[in-house]
């Protein structure tokens, strides 16, 4: 007789991460994935999937149906999506929210969100590492990111006063790779580049593989705890450009936000908080996550970003 997998919930399904993810744990587990968007034909989730909205019945019929081994949310729905940004902030805050009671009432063993540093902010008065304990500025200068932010502060909140289990919160750096289809990766797959003129900041990235294979890790020895997660190496933007011979374009400030907006550089839908992020240093320390899950890296920065 077969031996019945554990089964674990991912949200995000249609994104590339939670296919990558899918593909490396469907032998070992039963996966159930959910998507408020339809699956896109280039990304194949590995197990059976829904297309439904956080806060929907069927995601709680999935809870009473199941007997989650893991929760991972990875489906938090980017500035960049065609979602408005009332239906965005629905599923990202609200939707996270419900999500969240429902692995409480059903004391689910391991709940892991992925968050983003993107919530500490861009700011000409970061610190040059900044830190877990440092304070959330996303929305100081960037209201795009406030459902980021909210959806943080649940989940660490989340964290405080659940007991029945394991969370861990994950704010990487910008991931990337050949898979993953956010903005950063869609700009790094140009020809050349709009940047501020003036500005050179300092880049972090975090190949998919990696971050893959520390959401496997996570799964099997799970450390409770918010952990900021970059890959090794730190170079400023310029540099990267260069390195996969893409020509920089550097713009004043006031005319970039405009620029791209219009074609060609309107393809790559770049959001306007990105563009702080390529005025100011955003670095992050990573070294609660390093002593606590001692994971070794299979990517350099260099491969991280020749790998697009």
């Amino acid at each position: 007789m077969k031996k019945q997998l554990e089964p674990i919930l991912i949200s995000g399904s249609r994104g590339g991460l939670a296919c990558e993810l899918s593909r490396v744990l469907c032998d070992h587990y039963t996966l159930i994935g959910m998507d408020p968007r339809e699956q896109s034909p280039e990304n194949l989730f590995y197990g059976e999937t829904h297309q439904t909205h956080y806060k929907s019945r069927k995601v709680d019929d999935l809870f009473r149906q199941h007997k989650f081994k893991a929760f991972f949310h990875l489906g938090r729905i980017p500035a960049t999506s065609r979602l408005s940004r009332n239906d965005r902030y629905s599923e990202n805050v609200m939707g996270t929210q419900h999500l969240l009671s429902l692995c409480k009432e059903h004391k689910i063993p391991l709940v892991v969100v992925l968050s983003t540093f993107h919530v500490y902010g861009a700011h000409s008065q970061n610190p040059l590492y900044l830190h877990e304990s440092d304070t959330l500025r996303a929305t100081q200068t960037i209201p795009q990111l406030s459902d980021a932010l909210e959806l943080d502060h649940l989940a660490t909140q989340f964290a405080l006063t659940y007991t029945e289990g394991d969370t861990v919160i994950l704010r990487p750096s910008h991931i990337v790779g050949p898979h993953i289809s956010n903005a950063l990766s869609q700009i790094f797959r140009m020809g050349s580049v709009p940047t501020p003129m003036g500005f050179d900041p300092l880049f972090q990235l975090l190949h998919q593989d990696d971050l893959t294979n520390i959401l496997k890790l996570i799964l099997k020895k799970p450390h409770k705890g918010v952990f900021n997660i970059a890959g090794p190496g730190i170079l400023p933007l310029s540099k990267l450009l260069e390195i996969k011979k893409i020509q920089e374009l550097p713009i004043p400030d006031i005319l970039l936000r405009t620029m791209v907006k219009v074609p060609p550089f309107k393809s790559a839908n770049i959001p306007n908080y990105l563009i702080d992020f390529f005025k100011y240093s955003c670095v992050i320390d990573t070294s609660e996550f390093e002593k606590t899950y001692k994971y070794k890296f299979k990517h350099t920065l260099i491969d991280s970003i020749l790998s697009l």
